[in-house]
């Protein structure tokens, strides 16, 4: 079946808006990285176990901060910033079933009908984690700052945004 005008119109806004959202949700995730990591240093110099102990617990208010100012409400598995954590071993065995054609022809559902997928507070703060975990390994030997960690995670974080295994 060929798409209507009306389909490919909206295509093209939603190409827009979409590309406009996961961009600002990646610069999003950066400033709260960089946020967390400056923060991080008044207690330790780079490196130090203390130091990032403390940025990664300063991730834990960060992730309510970006689920609230990332505009992404879909949730796939949970609703809220609490049902993410419980609801994770579920969300895990959907992980597994996606080889499964019902999978995907519910993704060929979901893109006929204009829903896309964007990074949520759950990955962003497993990119938060590896990138910080990077930045106090590498910061001793490569010279790593606050800002190449953000740039890092901004373009990771920007490159899953972009959904390269459309859904898979």
């Amino acid at each position: 079946p060929h798409p209507t005008l009306a389909a490919m119109e909206w295509t093209c806004k939603a190409w827009v808006m979409r590309w406009a959202l996961r961009s600002y949700q990646s610069l999003l995730a950066s400033a709260l990285y960089a946020g967390c990591s400056l923060a991080s240093l008044h207690v330790g110099k780079s490196g130090s176990l203390k130091r990032l102990f403390v940025q990664l617990l300063l991730q834990l208010p960060s992730l309510l901060i970006y689920r609230w100012m990332s505009f992404n409400r879909a949730g796939g598995y949970y609703n809220t910033f609490v049902e993410q954590w419980t609801k994770l071993p579920q969300h895990v065995k959907d992980i597994l079933m996606r080889r499964a054609p019902e999978y995907g022809r519910s993704i060929a559902e979901e893109r006929a009908s204009g829903v896309f997928r964007a990074v949520n507070a759950l990955e962003t703060s497993i990119l938060l984690s590896g990138v910080g975990v990077a930045e106090h390994f590498s910061s001793p030997i490569a010279n790593w700052d606050v800002w190449t960690g953000a740039i890092m995670l901004f373009v990771i974080h920007r490159i899953i945004g972009a959904n390269p295994f459309e859904g898979a």
